[in-house]
């Protein structure tokens, strides 16, 4: 076997290895950020991370009976499901008050870009379920009819 042929072959068996090892490395990372996604959407992401982690350390240091076990985490869901719900409520609180604040914006505007800056805000709006306060005021006006 000639020199050229045995570095020819250690090349290929370098290249091989190197991409051996690329492929499961990038598999292994690939997999590990997958089961971490699947994982935050059986929870609401850090507040129930936040509660899961109490109630382990509520087991391991306490160590209730199972009927504890029961009630802790009976008011451990309903304060999960609390927090859910004060936190829908701000974000739709936090909407209202962009949309109402952004008529100030609209009256610095002059008419052709004012009227670009509702379609804008429009669209924003009603991706989270919001109407433009003059799309609202219209409406009464047609149940009138």
């Amino acid at each position: 076997m000639t020199p050229r042929t045995k570095a020819l072959l250690a090349a290929s068996a370098l290249f091989v290895l190197g991409l051996g090892v690329g492929c499961l490395g990038t598999t292994l990372v690939g997999l590990r950020i997958t089961r971490k996604a699947l994982a935050s959407q059986e929870g609401f992401g850090l507040v129930q991370r936040g509660l899961d982690r109490f109630r382990g350390d509520l087991v391991s240091e306490l160590k209730p009976t199972e009927a504890q076990l029961v009630e802790i985490d009976r008011e451990l869901a309903a304060l999960s499901a609390e927090v859910r719900e004060t936190r829908r409520r701000f974000a739709r609180e936090l909407l209202l008050d962009l949309r109402n604040g952004s008529q100030g914006i609209r009256r610095c505007l002059d008419e052709e870009r004012r009227a670009r800056f509702d379609a804008l805000l429009g669209k924003r709006l009603r991706n989270y379920g919001l109407k433009l306060p003059a799309d609202e005021a219209r409406e009464p006006a047609k149940q009138g009819k």
